[in-house]
């Protein structure tokens, strides 16, 4: 979805909402599946005093498999966006004594890519491993058991450093 921002800028306390529905499929690396359902954003582009911010919220479910024992699991997310746009270029900016603010967006026009945007939001707020629980025990190293649904029957390895104490506690 493209928003044209010319009417925000140009208008103090003017406010363009929007609540619709886009797929994160042409964000995923090619090849592999879509783990995303269709991502629903609402919220609100609005000029305050000359500002014009940005306030989304991106809300989805999530595919994926465990880290540890490799379950299917699904999550429900929830993900806030809140940027000041600017128009402009960023390198003009750095080159200015302007302090940095990673809420700052800067647009070389006013036409806005809100896809985009979300969708990097959501990336960059995805969680780097997934557990069913955190009390996950994963899976035996060994046979492959899940530690979750029980024990497996693998023995311990012992540790190399320590095999001659095992022979000593054996011994008895």
């Amino acid at each position: 979805m493209t928003i044209d921002l010319t009417p925000i800028f140009n208008n103090e306390d003017l406010s363009l909402p929007f609540n619709y529905e886009f797929s994160m499929s042409s964000y995923v690396p090619e090849g592999e599946d879509n783990p995303f359902s269709p991502i629903k954003a609402k919220g609100k582009v609005f000029n305050r005093t000359g500002i014009v911010y940005l306030s989304a919220l991106s809300e989805f479910t999530y595919s994926a498999r465990c880290d540890r024992c490799a379950s299917d699991i699904e999550r429900q997310m929830a993900v806030p966006s809140e940027h000041i746009l600017l128009i402009g270029n960023e390198d003009e900016a750095e080159e200015s004594d302007v302090e940095y603010d990673d809420r700052r967006l800067f647009i070389p026009s006013y036409q806005l890519n809100l896809d985009d945007l979300l969708a990097e939001d959501i990336w960059l707020s995805m969680p780097v491993t997934f557990l069913c629980s955190e009390d996950c025990k994963g899976i035996c190293p060994n046979c492959g058991t899940n530690l979750n649904d029980g024990n497996c029957s693998c023995k311990k390895a012992v540790d190399p450093r320590l095999e001659a104490l095992a022979k000593l506690l054996n011994d008895d």
